[in-house]
């Protein structure tokens, strides 16, 4: 299901100027239709609910009253929402705005979009994943602009343009371990799609988008002006939608006050989506995942990939060669926060074993017995498990 406001953020609407109806929005488009020379007889026959319905009015070209009048019956015939070419008419009465506005049914003006290049986009995202694939791109872009502010409301408005200044996103992921392929995840970001929640829904004051993305769902949730209580908001509106610590993982950033920091809170909801893969916890804030914070931004860095492949490449090689697990211990050993006795039980092996594999570790990473030496097995541990999760660029 795709909604007014995720279908005008396409490209092929990007001369579309709202005048009324916003708090319909959130309206879920069913079809598509034209609406040109038919009597407002018609209306009840040949138009259907849901229907994102292009006109020019042409019937009613010289007669504004019965344009007006044709509106209304399909504004009550409860169509999506509208859709008016300028070619006759460029304004509509006060009274047609607070018609919209009572009905929750979008009006729109725009003069330069060919009616096909609208229908053919209507009926090609009702019948594949063609919008989601344009978020896709556009979050890629979006986290590739770094700091250009600039650029980053630009794509901003490419996603969504009612975006609000204040935001709060989330990723989340599956907790089901055994539903981590694409057909899985597509097919829970559609049940969730379907599950929209929109009955306190207004646009005035609330907006926001959810996109099936890189293995997991994220959620932008901009508002008006932020409350104490933003993120029990926040949690409530997800919930609603289906998205909640029972079946996902959830990773929030923190709050931002203008849109320019687009970028920087997805990201942040990755990193903390990440930490609860790893740490296995159903909710973490970015604010919470500790050296995360630093190691996440930096594993691509080259001096973080020199370190860390050349640790990589002498324990594999040594597990390789040998049939040892140093490489397991060593997980074991962060995830038991470095506590011998721990490890050796999660293990199934004896303390000496495990003593006697860290001692191997140690000396093919040529690490000597400071008290640096647990810090630095940890940190490559880390970025061992953050490569694995996160998508290297």
């Amino acid at each position: 299901m795709i909604t007014v406001m995720e279908l005008v953020a396409h490209p092929a609407f990007k001369e579309f100027k709202l005048l009324a109806g916003e708090s319909g929005l959130y309206n879920p488009v069913l079809g598509t239709a034209i609406f040109e020379w038919e009597s407002p007889d018609d209306v009840e026959r040949t138009f259907s609910e849901g229907e994102f319905v292009v006109t020019t009015l042409s019937q009613a070209k010289n007669d504004v009253s019965l344009a007006e009048k044709c509106i209304k019956l399909l504004i009550k015939k409860g169509v999506c929402a509208i859709g008016i070419k300028t070619v006759y008419f460029k304004e509509i009465s006060e009274e047609l705005k607070l018609f919209a506005d009572e009905n929750k049914i979008p009006i729109f003006f725009f003069l330069n979009t060919y009616f096909d290049d609208i229908i053919f986009t209507i009926k090609n995202a009702l019948i594949s994943n063609s919008m989601n694939t344009d978020y896709e791109s556009k979050l890629t872009r979006l986290l590739k602009a770094n700091s250009d502010s600039d650029t980053i409301l630009e794509i901003a408005k490419e996603i969504n343009p009612f975006f609000l200044d204040n935001i709060i996103c989330c990723f989340a992921s599956l907790n089901n371990k055994k539903l981590k392929n694409e057909e899985d995840i597509e097919q829970t970001y559609t049940h969730i799609m379907n599950q929209k929640y929109n009955k306190l829904l207004d646009s005035k004051n609330l907006v926001y988008s959810i996109i099936s993305y890189e293995g997991g769902i994220l959620i932008i949730y901009t508002v008006k002006s932020f409350s104490t209580d933003i993120c029990l908001e926040f949690m409530d509106f997800l919930d609603k939608n289906g998205i909640n610590n029972n079946d996902f993982k959830m990773g929030f950033s923190n709050s931002y006050l203008k849109l320019e920091n687009l970028a920087m809170a997805v990201q942040e909801s990755i990193y903390a989506n990440a930490s609860c893969i790893i740490d296995n916890e159903p909710i973490l804030f970015f604010d919470s995942i500790g050296l995360d914070r630093m190691l996440m931004p930096v594993r691509n860095d080259a001096w973080t990939k020199r370190y860390y492949d050349s640790y990589l490449e002498k324990i594999l090689a040594h597990d390789v060669i040998h049939n040892s697990k140093i490489m397991e211990t060593l997980i074991e050993y962060v995830k038991s926060n470095g506590d011998i006795k721990l490890t050796g039980k999660n293990s199934f092996q004896h303390s000496n074993t495990i003593r006697y594999r860290l001692e191997k570790a140690k000396k093919l990473l040529n690490i000597d017995e400071s008290l640096e030496c647990y810090p630095e097995i940890f940190t490559f541990i880390r970025l061992y498990q953050i490569n694995k999760i996160l998508k290297k660029e």
